[in-house]
């Protein structure tokens, strides 16, 4: 009887390792919490409510990543050329990103101008047969759709999980990056961004 409950327990614990191993193997994963910001008044605070949001030091330069807008053009950073952009990877079968995404939206909608945007890519293995009916479903109005099914610039910008966001600068290097869900409509996070789009 000794002999078998220890053989039991053994496998529990191969089993374990085994669950650890495959979360932890490549491939998007969620983030696990919802952050919340507190807002603090109009200046950032990088310690306070931006959560996790590492600020790169120095600023360094976007990999070359591509994706593809709604009508399957393939697209590049090349395109933002100028702008301040907030590249977001995501996926609808994300919990932490479907509740991030509606503050995208409206973020998109307070600041989206020829001087910043929102780029919102989905890694949907579906497409875009799997994210319209999203954006229609969640009211989604001012984010363009942007679809990278096969995960490339995902595994490009060495991401861990999802939702990422990542400020890029209008020279196209990367601010800083959050692994994890934001208000980012929130004054702090606003706050963050009009920093870099008047000049940093």
């Amino acid at each position: 009887m000794k002999r078998t409950g220890i053989v039991i327990i053994l496998a529990f614990v191969v089993l374990g390792l085994a669950v650890a191993a495959f979360e932890w193997s490549g491939g998007p994963r969620q983030a696990e919490a919802l952050v919340v910001v507190r807002g603090t008044g109009d200046t950032y605070s990088p310690a306070g409510p931006l959560g996790d949001f590492t600020l790169a030091r120095p600023p360094r330069p976007m990999p070359d990543i591509q994706f593809a807008d709604a009508d399957g053009a393939d697209i590049g950073l090349d395109a933002f050329r100028d702008r301040v952009i907030l590249i977001n990877l995501w996926a609808t079968w994300c919990g932490p990103c479907v509740r991030e995404m509606p503050a995208l939206d409206r973020l998109q909608g307070k600041l989206g101008s020829d001087r910043f945007e929102v780029v919102a890519v989905s890694l949907d293995r579906g497409g875009l047969a799997k994210v319209s009916p999203f954006f229609d479903k969640h009211g989604l109005e001012n984010l363009a759709i942007y679809l990278d099914p096969k995960s490339a610039a995902y595994r490009k910008l060495s991401v861990q999980r999802l939702p990422t966001s990542i400020l890029v600068d209008a020279s196209g290097r990367e601010i800083g990056r959050l692994e994890a869900p934001l208000e980012w409509d929130s004054a702090d996070a606003v706050a963050l961004i009009r920093k870099y789009i008047d000049g940093g």
